[in-house]
C-alpha cells in the first residue's frame, strides 16, 4: 500500500515537473552513449509501451534472458526471408495484397486511402514473415478482413503517440479504464487480434503477438510510405522512370540487383540508403542514466545536419551515395548514418553487443523495404495520381522532407485517372 502511495506521488510530481531530455546528435556523443547503454536505460524510458500494450520485448526489458531469447526468435523469422526465393515470394504476396485490396475498395469508394494501402500490404507481409500459420490461415479461410487490419494498424499507431503523453499514461495507469483512452484503445486492439492470437489474453507478457508487431509493423510501413511518395509522386518525370525500372529489376533478382548500378551508378541500395537518412525507422533513442536524466540519441539530426550531407541535407538525393572523388558516403561504414541505431564495439564480455542496433540491420531489413516499394509500384502504376489534397499539411510537393506525426498523411487518397 505505502509502495503505491509513493509510486503515485512520484508519477504526480512527474506529471508536473516531467524530466526534459538531452538531445544529442554529435557521433561522438552518440557512440559513447551506446557503449554505455544498458538493459536497464533503454527499458525505463520505454515503460510506457508496457501500459500502453501489455508487452515485454527486447526494448522494455531488463533480463538478459529475455532480451537474448527474442533477438533469437526474430533473427530466426528474418533469416528465413533472408534470401532471393523467400523475397521473390515476398514481393508477389505484396503485389496480389496490394492488388486485391484496390478492388475490394475500389467498389465502395471512388478514391483509396494510400495510408491504408501501405499499412494492409506491410502488416499482412509481417504476418507472413514472423506469423506464417496466421499468414496461411487467411488465405485459407479469410478470418482476418481489410476493416480488421485497417483497424489494428490505426490502433497500434494511435496507442504508440498517446503512449507519449505523460498525461494519458498517468491517466491508464491509475484511473479506471473507462476514464482512459489508451485502456479503451488497448481493449479495441485486443478484441481484432483475439481472432488471429486467441491465447492473447491469458499468456504472459512476452508472449504478447504485439511484442514483434508493434516495433515491425511501425518501423516499415511509414519508411514505406515515404518512400513510395518520394519515387512515385515527387520525384521528375526523368527521376521515376530511373527509379522505378531499378525497382522492378530488383523484384526479379534481389540479392543481383541490390548493388548492381544502372548507367550513371545509382542502385536500389542507395534510394534505400536515402530514405533510411532522411526518414530514420526510429529517429530518436532514448537512454535513462543512472542519476534519473534523460538523453536522446537524436538520429534524425544526425542524418539531416551537418558537412556529411552539404550543401542540401534536407533534400531527398539518393545520388548523393553515388562514390566520386568529391563524395564518399557508405551504407555500413558514414560514421553519421545509423538509421537502425548501430552495433558499437563492446568490451570482451559484455552483457550484450547487439543491444542498440535493430536486428533487421544485417538480415534484409533495408531489402524489405525495397520489395513493398517496388511491389506498391507495380500496383499503384502510370494510372493513378493523387487527388487534390484538402489539408495543406497532406500537400507533398516541395522539396522539403515530408512529415510526420500520429495523422500524417492519412489524407492522401489514390484515384484512377480520367483517361486511365
Amino acid at each position: 500500500m505505502l509502495q503505491r502511495i509513493f509510486d503515485f506521488s512520484l508519477a504526480l510530481y512527474r506529471l508536473v515537473f516531467p524530466i526534459r531530455p538531452y538531445f544529442h546528435h554529435k557521433i561522438t556523443i552518440c557512440n559513447t552513449l551506446l557503449l554505455d547503454t544498458n538493459l536497464e536505460k533503454r527499458a525505463k524510458p520505454n515503460k510506457r509501451l508496457i501500459i500502453a500494450f501489455g508487452i515485454e520485448n527486447a526494448f522494455t526489458t531488463i533480463s538478459e534472458d529475455l532480451h537474448r531469447n527474442f533477438l533469437h526468435k526474430v533473427e530466426d523469422a528474418l533469416n528465413k526471408s533472408n534470401n532471393d526465393s523467400a523475397r521473390i515470394e515476398l514481393a508477389q504476396n505484396a503485389i496480389k495484397i496490394g492488388t486485391e485490396y484496390i478492388k475490394r475498395s475500389a467498389q465502395q469508394e471512388h478514391a483509396i486511402s494510400l495510408s491504408k494501402l501501405v499499412q494492409v500490404v506491410a502488416f499482412r507481409i509481417i504476418l507472413t514473415i514472423f506469423f506464417p500459420h496466421v499468414a496461411r490461415s487467411l488465405k485459407e479461410d479469410g478470418r482476418m478482413n481489410d476493416t480488421d487490419v485497417e483497424i489494428i494498424s490505426e490502433k497500434i499507431n494511435t496507442l504508440w503517440y498517446d503512449s507519449k503523453s505523460p498525461w494519458k499514461i498517468f491517466c491508464a495507469t491509475y484511473f479506471p479504464p473507462h476514464f482512459s483512452s489508451i485502456m479503451k484503445d488497448r481493449e479495441t486492439l485486443l478484441t481484432h487480434l483475439e481472432l488471429q492470437f486467441p491465447w492473447y489474453r491469458t499468456y504472459l507478457p512476452q508472449r504478447n503477438p504485439l511484442n514483434i508487431l508493434i516495433p515491425a509493423h511501425q518501423g516499415l510501413w511509414r519508411v514505406v510510405l515515404r518512400c513510395f511518395i518520394e519515387v512515385r509522386f515527387r520525384s521528375s518525370d526523368a527521376d521515376r522512370e530511373t527509379w522505378s525500372k531499378l525497382f522492378e529489376d530488383f523484384l526479379k533478382a534481389p540479392t543481383e540487383c541490390w548493388h548492381k548500378p544502372n548507367e550513371e551508378g545509382l542502385d536500389v541500395q542507395m534510394i534505400i540508403a536515402e530514405t533510411l537518412r532522411l526518414y530514420p525507422p526510429t529517429p530518436r533513442m532514448y537512454v535513462q542514466q543512472d542519476d534519473g536524466s534523460l538523453d536522446a540519441i537524436d538520429i534524425q539530426t544526425m542524418h539531416r545536419t551537418g558537412e556529411r550531407w552539404a550543401p542540401d541535407p534536407l533534400r531527398y538525393r539518393p545520388d548523393r551515395w553515388i562514390h566520386n572523388d568529391n563524395e564518399e558516403l557508405d551504407v555500413v561504414d558514414t560514421d553519421n548514418y545509423m538509421p537502425f541505431g548501430r552495433k558499437v564495439d563492446m568490451p570482451k564480455g559484455a552483457r550484450t553487443t547487439t543491444m542498440s542496433q535493430c536486428p533487421s540491420r544485417l538480415r534484409g531489413g533495408p531489402k524489405l523495404i525495397a520489395i513493398l516499394v517496388g511491389a506498391l509500384l507495380e500496383v499503384v502504376d502510370q494510372k493513378w495520381e493523387l487527388e487534390e489534397v484538402k489539408d495543406r499539411n497532406d500537400d507533398v510537393s516541395g522539396n522539403e522532407p515530408l512529415r510526420s506525426g500520429r495523422d500524417a498523411y492519412e489524407g492522401l487518397r489514390l484515384r484512377r485517372k480520367l483517361d486511365a
